[in-house]
């Protein structure tokens, strides 16, 4: 069996072409509609309309990233109650992402992390120490907030309007 390389919308039937096989959720070019891909199935859910970007950054956009070319695949938007963020998902040809994390006009750079994090992060709040893979950090910020909604392909699952801890 070949490789998929386009989804078909469960919603309109509109073929999605799938730029990243890692990627588990993408908002349907024509109806908006989140696609969830589950094992072998795909699983439409609710429509994710977004507001523009608060920058130039833009689902197929390309550009370069320390150097290494890099495709932006997919956006989320979050909320919490003193704004919106968006968070960018970017791959390179070599299949390495990068996060681009847009606030307040600013951009940072974030990669994902593989390995466990420290027992109980979860319920970290600012000013908290913790040791990962041998490196000191300190918890500046945590709350909670709300996914707005998401477009073009995400490697992770949301749902819009769905809480969520930072």
């Amino acid at each position: 069996m070949g490789a998929v390389t386009a989804i078909s919308c469960p919603g309109c039937g509109a073929d999605n072409p799938l730029h990243n096989p890692g990627v588990v959720a993408l908002v349907c070019s024509q109806c908006s509609i989140v696609i969830y891909r589950e094992a072998a199935q795909l699983k439409a859910g609710r429509e994710s309309i977004l507001a523009p970007p608060m920058s130039n950054v833009t689902v197929g956009s390309v550009g370069r990233i320390k150097g290494r070319k890099t495709s932006v695949l997919g956006r989320i938007r979050l909320q919490h109650e003193r704004g919106v963020w968006d968070e960018w998902y970017t791959v390179d040809p070599g299949g390495r992402t990068l996060w681009i994390v847009e606030e307040e006009g600013r951009f940072t750079l974030e990669k994902p992390i593989d390995n466990p994090l420290p027992n109980g992060i979860e319920d970290g709040k600012a000013g908290d120490a913790f040791v990962y893979m041998g490196v000191q950090y300190q918890i500046v910020e945590s709350g909670s907030g709300q996914v707005q909604g998401g477009e073009g392909q995400l490697p992770k699952s949301f749902t819009p309007g769905e809480p969520f801890r930072y």
